[in-house]
Formats: C-alpha cells, structure tokens, sequence
C-alpha cells in the first residue's frame, strides 16, 4: 500500500481474488512520476499468486479510444474517439498484458458510461476503469456508473457486476471399449 495504491486479497468459496484500487497521476505528470507509478503497479500485480483473480479498479486518468490494434484489450465501446498518452501507458505497460479493460467491452448508454464530470458541467469523461484477467473476462456482466450517488467529486462510482462459475466436466466413457 502507498499513496496512490492499495491491494486486498478477497477469499472466496472457489477462487480467490486480488483487488487493487488506485488513482494514476493526472496526464499533465511528469514522466517519472507515471513510469513509478506502473513500476509499482506491475510489483503489486507480479507479488499477487498466479491463480488469483486479478482486478484493478481506479482512476486510471485514461480516456480509452477505438483504436483497431488495442481491440482486443479494449473492446469496441468506449466513448472516445482517440486514446490520450495515459491510456496508451496503461495498455503498453506489462501489468496490462493478459488483462482487458471491461468497462469499453459494454454497449451501454454513453449516460452510464461516464465517469468523471468537469466542474464546468459541460465536460464528461471516461477516465475510471475495471481490469480484469482475460481468463475471467467473460464473468463481468456489466461495467457502468452510479450517477446517483452523491459522494461531494466529479467522478462518479463506477460498479461492477460479476459472477463466478465453476464448471464441472462430464467424463464420458467410450462406449467401444466396453
């Protein structure tokens, strides 16, 4: 834990997750602060057991664009247009590899996609994320916002629906061999 992160372990009935909630310095940071930052992000997410469920939650200060290249990463939904230089960081950076972005995988409106308003009340952006496992990416039902919350920010609170399946293997014997 530090200033801009904190990680729990959550046990579960049949996995176990790691959660990590931080805040990512703003895009106007200077490099070093940014390339600390995911230095600590990739310990953090390196130290977590290797068959937990890995969910980052936060403000990744990152407006997620429809690039074609990073699809597979960022799905097709997200309200911007163009990545800017934090969300370019977040998904080059090794701790993003292997994980998606859920809340771009999610047609929802644009109204319940928004995370953060501008105090000018004109501005709404795209800027808080869920990473998850791609192993897990399929248990996310629904990413969107709260808007009805009132927590005295600009952001809102961003949830997440989820669900954990097991499944169970049918074995089937060969019906020559007996």
């Amino acid at each position: 834990m530090n200033g801009r992160q904190c990680s729990s372990n959550i046990q579960v009935q049949f996995f176990n997750s790691t959660l990590t909630c931080l805040q990512a310095p703003i895009e106007d940071a200077n490099e070093k602060e940014k390339d600390k930052f995911y230095l600590v992000l990739k310990d953090t997410y390196n130290k977590s057991p290797d068959y937990d469920i890995k969910i980052a939650v936060g403000g990744f200060n990152a407006k997620i664009g429809k690039e074609i290249h990073y699809r597979p990463t960022i799905g097709r939904n997200s309200i911007h247009l163009e990545s800017n230089n934090n969300s370019r960081r977040m998904i080059d950076s090794k701790v993003c590899k292997g994980m998606n972005v859920s809340s771009s995988f999610f047609s929802d409106k644009k109204i319940h996609k928004y995370t953060r308003r501008a105090p000018d009340r004109a501005t709404s952006n795209e800027t808080d994320h869920f990473l998850i496992n791609s192993r897990y990416g399929s248990s996310v039902m629904n990413v969107q916002n709260s808007r009805s919350a009132d927590i005295d920010a600009d952001h809102f609170l961003v949830m997440m629906k989820y669900r954990q399946c097991i499944v169970i293997l049918k074995i089937i014997k060969n019906p020559k061999s007996q």
